[in-house]
């Protein structure tokens, strides 16, 4: 394996200078490296194993995928996992991800970045395997057309090996036999479901549960002082998967310093909580903290989190798009000066696709 992918970081860019058509090169990753990976590597039976430098023309970003073929046999659909060369032959990627071109057909290019880039962060929080070499992080390819962007953003569980790596052939099969048990447990949170049109079915599960603990833990905490810029957040587990933290003292002084009134329109009513004395209210991040990993800084801070009656916060989460068009245009007016005192810059239009209006 080691030798094969050093072939293709020295290869790759002189030979796409060549033409396509008869490449001995081109024939070496589509044939031998397939071959090299499954048997060094030791990966089962059930695993097809491919390799591509393009089809018909060669590509920015040669790839290596191992698809169990219960899920899917294609780069273009579900999930699996592959090695990702970087463009300029830096280096390359061991990662888990979800084919581009299914977003792409569903949603075209803009809004399909979007959706795959949601699907990515959904998909991320479901896994609880314990790997600590892989990263969460989106990867860089640094291609320039669309098929690289969609692979960048469709990765939810890498590891990167510079061009000079150092790792071995054992190595390198551990690194892969560990993601394949990642894969497996995947595949059993998704059980055949379709992760272009069931992204919102697991994103709402482990919303609520996150949402009802943070709520919970808001109404049993002092609040904090609404001041400074505060740092980014780390991720933390939870009972749902990994997410990004947020804290429940910052959302207690928001509260609070909305007087308990529901920002979408104050005579709303509800009843009084036994724990705060005042209006039942709950906090909701405008820009949704799933979104953390696209900014650079914190979206934990007092701009952004809203204080709503339980039936607006609802809204936001199931509402119709005529609704939210009107919530979400009437909040983002709002906070656009504390948005940009707080380093968050994010327009009307972006918010809105990120509710899908």
């Amino acid at each position: 394996m080691r030798e094969s992918f050093q072939r293709v970081i020295r290869s790759h860019l002189v030979e796409r200078q060549k033409p396509f058509r008869g490449n001995a090169y081109a024939s070496y990753v589509r044939r031998d490296v397939p071959e090299l990976v499954t048997r060094v590597g030791h990966v089962p039976a059930q695993y097809k194993v491919e390799g591509s430098v393009g089809k018909g023309n060669w590509s920015e970003v040669p790839w290596i995928g191992i698809f169990d073929k219960d899920v899917t046999t294609s780069a273009q659909y579900g999930y699996y996992m592959v090695y990702l060369f970087q463009a300029d032959m830096g280096g390359f990627y061991l990662s888990l991800g979800l084919g581009w071109t299914q977003f792409e057909n569903e949603y075209g290019t803009k809004v399909g970045y979007l959706r795959i880039r949601d699907a990515a962060n959904v998909f991320s929080r479901l896994l609880k395997s314990p790997l600590n070499d892989f990263s969460d992080r989106q990867i860089e390819l640094r291609g320039k057309k669309t098929l690289a962007k969609g692979y960048e953003k469709g990765c939810f569980c890498s590891k990167f090996y510079s061009a000079d790596f150092t790792q071995n052939d054992a190595e390198l099969a551990e690194d892969l036999r560990n993601l394949i048990g990642v894969y497996r447990e995947l595949k059993g949170y998704i059980s055949g479901r379709s992760v272009v049109k069931e992204v919102a079915f697991f994103s709402h599960q482990l919303d609520e549960v996150d949402d009802s603990e943070y709520q919970t833990s808001i109404r049993h905490t002092r609040p904090s002082k609404l001041d400074g810029q505060p740092k980014r957040p780390e991720k933390e587990e939870t009972s749902s998967g990994k997410r990004w933290r947020k804290d429940p003292a910052l959302a207690r002084a928001v509260l609070e310093k909305s007087n308990y009134m529901c920002e979408i329109d104050n005579s709303h009513s509800t009843f009084v909580s036994k724990t705060t004395g005042q209006m039942f209210m709950e906090a909701h991040h405008l820009i949704p903290m799933s979104k953390q990993g696209e900014f650079e800084f914190s979206l934990d801070v007092e701009s952004n989190i809203v204080c709503l009656c339980p039936n607006c916060h609802r809204m936001f989460h199931h509402g119709r798009s005529d609704d939210l068009r009107t919530a979400i245009e009437q909040l983002h007016n709002e906070r656009a000066s504390g948005f940009k005192e707080q380093l968050i810059h994010i327009s009307r239009e972006d918010l809105m696709s990120i509710y899908d209006v």
